[in-house]
């Protein structure tokens, strides 16, 4: 987790000075939260999802600002290209139409 860590610790000052302050962000897949207060030092807004509704209510306290919402990434109901950073770590493998998500 630390080389993932650095590796967007890295990428992401580096994107916020090419994006600019106000980005979008969201956490895909997103367990307990525990990558959000993280995540947030990169994003302006952060949304979170997980189709765990137990998991998700213990995420939505990790936010501070932004939206948490009850979703299945096989069907997602957000519009492509709207948010500037997605984490989506260790989600893919437990998806079974996974190369569906990732398009």
């Amino acid at each position: 987790m630390r080389k993932r860590r650095t590796y967007v610790d890295k990428v992401g000052r580096e994107f916020i000075a090419d994006v600019g302050p106000h980005l979008w962000g969201l956490g895909a897949g997103c367990g307990d939260g525990g990558r959000l207060p993280w995540l947030n030092l990169y994003v302006n807004h952060l949304w979170a999802s997980d189709y765990n509704p137990t998991r998700l209510a213990r995420a939505a306290q990790n936010l501070t600002s932004g939206l948490a919402f009850l979703a299945d990434l096989r069907n997602y109901p957000i519009a492509n290209d709207s948010m500037h950073l997605i984490w989506f770590n260790h989600v893919p493998e437990h998806i079974k139409d996974d190369c569906r998500v990732l398009a």
